[in-house]
């Protein structure tokens, strides 16, 4: 109880407003600290300071918000409002997944033959992620189940003969066709299928995209490209290996 009256001491003199920084904020929090542990409310587990960043990071305080109904309207209208709201939100999102302008300028046949070399690439590491849990002179680290960075230098080997034969065909790929993939991948993951948004994006970032960050991006190729299709409409769906 006392460190609740502690804390809105200090809190309730902070006004929110859009001027208001995560500076004042942060002072505020500070302050608190400092209250708290002047009355010797600070647990040992916060006064050691090894929990501060999170303490520092709490969420802002909450403060009461104006509930009184607007002037002139209804709550009956209010509502009929934000249904006629959600009816147009609805009609602009239906427009939006219904424009599949540009198409990928990649076939479907060149997409599966590189759907196809992840997997092989996939499966490769995957069987050295089993050759490294069996190694009985394997060191593990001090978190159980984290790869040490020998552990994954070794399983996502860039030198791999697998690893190399899906860049080179990545490689030999036209600028464009990179680009599509690109979107296709970028494709899988928002919940609006904004597939112009998609592209035009990919468009743009291209350049600014190292190659391996392409190739990491493989296992949403396919998926990318059957969501364009509308045979996989929601973002993160799984696909059949």
């Amino acid at each position: 109880v006392q460190g609740l009256r502690i804390t809105a001491e200090v809190w309730r003199s902070v006004k929110p407003d859009h001027n208001l920084s995560r500076i004042d904020t942060e002072n505020g929090t500070y302050l608190t600290h400092q209250r708290l542990q002047e009355q010797n409310l600070m647990n040992e587990y916060w006064i050691d300071g090894s929990q501060m960043s999170d303490f520092l990071n709490w969420p802002l305080p909450l403060w009461s918000l104006d509930d009184q109904p607007k002037q002139n309207k209804s709550k009956q209208k209010q509502i009929d409002d934000l249904r006629e709201e959600r009816s147009e939100k609805l009609k602009r999102i239906a427009e939006i997944e219904a424009d599949r302008e540009p198409s990928p300028a990649i076939s479907e046949e060149q997409v599966l033959r590189m759907h196809d070399a992840y997997l092989v690439r996939t499966s490769a590491e995957n069987q050295r992620y089993a050759e490294l849990k069996d190694n009985p002179n394997r060191a593990e680290t001090h978190i159980p189940n984290i790869l040490n960075s020998s552990d994954r230098n070794f399983i996502y080997d860039v030198n791999a003969p697998e690893y190399l034969r899906l860049r080179d065909m990545w490689r030999n790929l036209d600028r464009e066709e990179q680009i599509a993939l690109l979107a296709l991948a970028w494709f899988t993951r928002d919940t609006i299928a904004d597939w112009p948004g998609t592209h035009q994006y990919a468009n743009e970032q291209f350049d600014a995209v190292e190659e391996r960050y392409h190739l990491g991006c493989a296992h949403e190729w396919l998926e990318g490209y059957r969501r364009w299709k509308g045979e996989q409409v929601g973002p993160w769906g799984s696909l059949p290996t």
